[in-house]
């Protein structure tokens, strides 16, 4: 990509909908662990451990991604971390059990890769100023996408 990509609209939307996406991710489902929880007949204490789980596991994948990345490419990186990151949320739609959506929530937090590859990859192209400016957008649309998730997932539920 080159600089004057990132100058065009549609790639920062494109750029900060893939860097909020994790976000959204944790806090869209935080209204229905209640839901989760009578659905598969578990206390609602345990549904919480979909959260730790996910966190968990990005933590984890944030050392891999990075290392990844600089390794075998931000293209290749972020095309096997969506991918992975979209079957994962496929397997937490349609798991039949508990334990299984927790497996899938945690593979879910190890491909969540794509926020520390998308900022990668501003550091590739960008230095000085329009650096701090494309990551200041990237974390407010971040911030945005945090405060409206519940809200959708609730909408949703």
């Amino acid at each position: 990509m080159s600089k004057s990509t990132f100058d065009r609209l549609d790639t920062l939307i494109l750029l900060g909908g893939i860097t909020a996406l994790t976000a959204i991710s944790i806090d869209m489902f935080l209204p229905a662990l209640g839901v989760i929880a009578r659905d598969f007949d578990i206390p609602l204490n345990r549904s919480a451990a979909l959260t730790g789980a996910y966190f968990l596991a990005f933590a984890i994948g944030q050392l891999f991604w990075g290392l990844f990345s600089d390794a075998f490419g931000r293209r290749l990186a972020l095309r096997i971390s969506l991918s992975g990151f979209l079957l994962a949320s496929v397997a937490c739609a349609l798991a039949p059990s508990f334990t299984i959506l927790l497996a899938a929530r945690f593979a879910q937090g190890l491909m969540g890769g794509a926020p520390v590859i998308v900022r990668a990859m501003v550091r590739d192209v960008s230095s000085g100023k329009r650096a701090a400016a494309l990551m200041t957008i990237l974390a407010a649309v971040l911030s945005i996408g945090s405060l409206l998730a519940p809200v959708i997932g609730s909408g949703l539920l």
